[in-house]
């Protein structure tokens, strides 16, 4: 009797994974390491009119820090007021597990004084950090521990007055 109820749970739990499978459900592993998420390639994205997106080649951390990553530049738009016209996205496909968040602000094009990265972690939570850009030079910037990090939002919207520039570069988490 006891043999049958295992092969029993064991067909359930098969039945369960096949069913999260053919819904798309990823399965968790644990990562180590840094991870650098670049202001372009197929974890990036970006919204907005695209000529309102500028590209500085030999900056950012790819471009002026780092020898050994691409791109070799970094992107930037001008501050929109308080209503959002352009967008990045940085998305973290596998993450179940607890991360240190940082972003890498470039030297230039980068002279926001509330840059607002808006974080998604844990499922659906969100936290927005209002970052200084135009006080750091080519720096990472700590924004938090979290667990299950998914994705990073920076949006032109900063309620400035005036033509600051935000720059948009790479994103870091650490497991």
């Amino acid at each position: 009797m006891r043999i049958f109820k295992t092969s029993k749970r064991a067909m359930l739990f098969s039945m369960i994974a096949m069913v999260a499978l053919l819904a798309g459900v990823k399965s968790a592993f644990a990562l180590t390491g840094t991870y650098n998420f670049a202001s372009s390639g197929s974890y990036y994205s970006e919204s907005g009119p695209s000529q309102y997106w500028h590209t500085t080649t030999g900056a950012g951390y790819c471009g002026h820090i780092s020898g050994s990553c691409s791109p070799n530049s970094m992107r930037w738009t001008y501050t929109n007021g308080c209503s959002p016209s352009n967008e990045a996205e940085w998305n973290n496909p596998n993450s179940a597990q607890d991360g240190s968040h940082r972003v890498f602000v470039p030297s230039v094009n980068a002279t926001t004084t509330n840059a607002p990265y808006t974080i998604t972690y844990d499922g659906a939570s969100t936290v927005t950090w209002g970052v200084n850009q135009n006080a750091y030079y080519n720096a990472w910037i700590w924004t938090g521990d979290y667990y299950d990090i998914r994705n990073t939002w920076l949006s032109d919207a900063t309620c400035e007055s005036g033509s600051p520039k935000i720059g948009f570069d790479e994103v870091r988490i650490t497991y």
